[in-house]
């Protein structure tokens, strides 16, 4: 019974990306997490498809705030094909830590594939997501100067970017958890 749960839990949740036209990377939550002095840490949960005909993954745009859009005063994400607001402006937040699962059911990318998490086309990773999106292990990693792990402040849009190695794997799924601190 638990296994025949957990199948339609699965499919259910990537019914979406799956019956959608090419490759998909989304915002599937945006979590605030407050306490009594306001909020305290806020978690953007994006998975990716990669596209079935050719293993490629859409790059994920994260839009800090449009204050003078009457459409999106809050912010949004776009991966080219879909556009969803964000629950608050992401910009005055800082990213502090990426968690990155492609060791889940369904099928895993390339072993050994790079995240980037682009800000004014610099990576704020500094190159800490190279071999991290792993399809045997989770992983963490952390915004860095290039020297040491850093708080990374979102003052504008960010590009969120999983690409394979050569040896692609056609409609690959996987997570990106970023965290972020105020």
């Amino acid at each position: 019974m638990k296994r025949l749960l957990l199948t339609l839990f699965l499919i259910l949740a990537f019914a979406v990306p799956v019956f959608g036209a090419g490759d998909t990377f989304v915002v599937t939550t945006d979590n605030i997490i407050y306490d009594s002095n306001g909020p305290k840490m806020r978690v953007l949960t994006c998975t990716f498809l990669a596209n079935s005909a050719d293993g490629t993954i859409a790059d994920l745009t994260i839009y800090g705030a449009e204050a003078n859009s009457a459409t999106y005063p809050r912010g949004y994400w776009s991966d080219g094909t879909s556009t969803t607001a964000l629950r608050a402006p992401l910009t005055g937040w800082f990213l502090y830590q990426v968690e990155i699962d492609a060791n889940h059911a369904g099928t895993e990318p390339t072993e050994n594939s790079e995240l980037y998490i682009l800000k004014n086309g610099y990576d704020i990773l500094a190159g800490n997501g190279v071999d991290q999106v792993d399809n045997s292990a989770e992983r963490m990693v952390f915004a860095s100067d290039g020297v040491s792990s850093i708080l990374a402040p979102i003052t504008d849009t960010i590009v969120v970017r999983v690409t394979q190695q050569a040896g692609v794997t056609n409609s690959a799924t996987g997570t990106v958890k970023l965290i972020l601190v105020p």
